[in-house]
């Protein structure tokens, strides 16, 4: 009875560690885990700062916003002297 709860015992051990060291293995799900978790992060970084510049865009979609940010940049000194703004007639 002994030997066999030894070997039962010895058998669980091996399968164990089959499962955890072989390829595809639980060891690779628990990096593939981690890499999704790092993915979805950057993933959700990304998204916000794209409604940042979706927000900005919208922004400037008008001229006049334009004009007054750029009366606004030359007021505090934040526009160089070659810089310009092109304003463009709306098509209808």
């Amino acid at each position: 009875m002994k030997l066999f709860l030894v070997f039962v015992g010895v058998f669980f051990v091996a399968c164990g560690s089959v499962l955890y060291f072989a390829g595809h293995g639980i060891r690779d799900l628990l990096k593939l885990e981690q890499l999704v978790a790092k993915t979805q992060a950057r993933s959700d970084m990304i998204e916000k700062e794209n409604q940042k510049l979706r927000r900005r865009v919208k922004s400037l979609e008008n001229p006049e916003d334009a004009i007054k940010q750029r009366e606004l940049r030359e007021f505090l000194g934040w526009v160089k002297s070659e810089e310009w703004v092109y304003l463009e007639k709306a098509r209808r």
